[in-house]
């Protein structure tokens, strides 16, 4: 009762930020979205054959879990044998397209010769079910569904598959990191609207994440018992890394600090950005909005994470 009195509370505030514009609020619950069946459709899968046509961006669907889905693929003008895969999760009430506006994580995929993956979350109201005790896992079977139409069709490593997300996107991450441990080499939240549920493995995962200590929609210290404090989540996580202890943050610029820990079996690192609202730090969008930081770029600094993780 107390959970679902909690969730009742946040309805004004996710419908403000939604109403806002803001496609990375906090996350809905798969009780406040509408089916997936009303808003997807039985329209054929665009020809898998199409991604390999070249170098580009591709949209695309593929049927998972009996529905429908949908994704962005953006293949490099470079192509590696065996490239890395980086799947990219946009927000509640968001879209690929946001996420692509949001990240440019597809222009580092030209530069550093990756796979660029955006694909779409379900519902009217489009939301990941992020919650670790959600008994729907379409969502991960989505993901891993992903995983197999892209490999299938390009040379991609399937040891160097990675995961990053803004908000909601962010939760999925980490229920990802969760639920598909043996898929994700790495996973990179950003603003993460985590669950305070038990995560179902206790395989270790790099991890590095982003969070702002103003943000009002996902708070730093959380909300109640539906969005854990994100310096316990993080601390959570380096238990599950195996680290030993943290070691004292390091400044990166006047407003972003790094928390890591040492010993551990798979890295843990926190930013923290001071002051910082629910935002993709170094996004012009972001900061035209006023609620992100400027002085460093989660998206390179998630890619560099990411390479060095493989």
């Amino acid at each position: 009762m107390r959970r679902t009195v909690v969730l009742l509370l946040l309805v004004p505030v996710l419908a403000a930020a939604a109403c806002a514009g803001d496609e990375s609020a906090a996350p809905a619950t798969s009780s406040s979205v509408a089916d997936e069946s009303a808003a997807t459709t039985t329209t054929s899968s665009v020809a898998s054959a199409s991604v390999v046509d070249g170098p580009g961006r591709y949209e695309m669907r593929l049927e998972s879990s009996g529905a429908v889905r949908r994704y962005v693929v953006h293949v490099p003008e470079a192509l590696p044998d065996r490239a890395p895969l980086v799947i990219v999760l946009h927000g509640f009430t968001g879209s690929p397209e946001d996420a692509e506006r949001l990240t440019d994580m597809h222009v580092i995929g030209e530069e550093e010769g990756f796979v660029t993956v955006y694909p779409a979350a379900r519902g009217l109201v489009p939301a990941w079910r992020a919650d670790r005790a959600a008994e729907d896992d379409a969502d991960v079977r989505f993901v891993r569904d992903l995983v197999d139409a892209v490999a299938g069709e390009l040379s991609v490593d399937r040891g160097r598959v990675f995961v990053a997300g803004m908000s909601n996107g962010g939760g999925m991450v980490d229920r990802l990191a969760c639920e598909a441990a043996d898929l994700i080499a790495a996973a990179g939240p950003v603003a993460g609207a985590f669950s305070d549920g038990e995560c179902r493995t206790a395989q270790a995962v790099p991890m590095i994440a982003f969070h702002g200590t103003g943000d009002w929609i996902v708070p730093f210290y959380g909300f109640g018992g539906v969005l854990p404090s994100v310096p316990a989540w993080a601390a959570d996580w380096s238990e599950r890394n195996g680290c030993d202890r943290p070691v004292p943050p390091r400044s990166i610029t006047d407003d972003v600090a790094e928390y890591t820990w040492e010993g551990c079996a798979a890295e843990m690192v926190l930013i923290v950005v001071e002051g910082g609202g629910h935002g993709w730090p170094g996004s012009t969008e972001a900061s035209e909005r006023g609620n992100s930081t400027m002085s460093v770029s989660a998206s390179a600094m998630i890619w560099e994470f990411f390479s060095g993780s493989s």
